[in-house]
């Protein structure tokens, strides 16, 4: 204790469980903001932070606290519309983020603004699935790639993922939709013709037709990416075709460990 602290307001005192006493009592909304803003004692501020009722005071923590436990807590109190956007964009820390996000009511605004987010910010969006045609008018024609992307991933309709995964003009949206369709038609056309890898390798794995598997494989200039459909092929002829003919030797060799017929494998040797 100070001298000075005898002319102080307790909730000033230099011993932080004074201020932490002097809390309990304090009903000053603006005092008991400047404490959840400031004081150097985290016990205090979360103290002060917990009593503050004013709205006011409230949106003010919650935007300029330097303690994210502190915006946190208070953040989750908060239900103005305006304020909790203001803390998903521009609030640091992702926790934060995302309790903002999940407070908000407009599935639009939520999903435009957490698409570019990190992930555990990003998983907000599925709060929000049953938004399902504000979903499919972003994913059809919002301008940003990572809003359509979310969207796409979002969609439940097989008609409206089968438009997306042929028309959209982004192979990473393109690629979110193809995971997700299981029109054997579409899925052949994409993995046989689309100009991009991604959206190829998306759209394999839905592949249940072995010909059209082993047509791309043989058609596809990348070795990597005829190794990796490899492991879509069961059919032990195509297999054995690959291991004895392809010119790509990492190609051939990841169809000879494929080959599970004894007398096929004895052949390829």
């Amino acid at each position: 204790m100070t001298l000075i602290d005898w002319f102080r307001p307790r909730w000033r005192h230099s011993n932080a469980n004074v201020r932490l006493k002097a809390v309990e009592v304090v009903s000053n909304q603006q005092v008991l903001a400047a404490l959840a803003l400031d004081d150097p004692n985290n016990g205090v501020r979360r103290e002060a932070a917990a009593k503050l009722s004013d709205l006011t005071m409230l949106h003010n923590v919650a935007l300029n606290a330097h303690d994210e436990l502190i915006r946190l807590e208070v953040v989750r109190r908060i239900t103005d519309q305006s304020v909790l956007k203001q803390v998903l964009q521009r609030d640091r820390d992702p926790v934060v983020r995302r309790v903002a996000a999940g407070r908000l009511l407009d599935p639009r605004l939520v999903l435009e603004l957490v698409a570019n987010d990190e992930q555990k910010v990003r998983d907000v969006a599925y709060k929000y699935v049953e938004y399902q045609d504000v979903i499919r008018d972003l994913a059809r024609g919002h301008a940003d790639v990572g809003v359509r992307s979310l969207a796409a991933d979002l969609l439940t309709d097989e008609k409206d993922l089968l438009e997306i995964s042929l028309r959209d003009a982004n192979g990473e949206v393109r690629g979110v939709a193809a995971r997700k369709i299981h029109n054997q038609d579409a899925l052949r056309e994409l993995v046989l013709t689309d100009e991009d890898a991604s959206v190829r390798r998306s759209a394999i794995p839905q592949l249940t037709d072995q010909a059209t598997v082993a047509m791309a494989i043989r058609k596809e200039p990348d070795s990597w990416y005829r190794e990796h459909l490899i492991d879509y092929l069961t059919d032990e002829a195509v297999l054995f075709s690959l291991a004895c003919e392809d010119p790509s030797e990492i190609v051939a060799r990841s169809a000879f460990t494929r080959l599970r017929d004894p007398v096929v494998v004895s052949s390829a040797l």
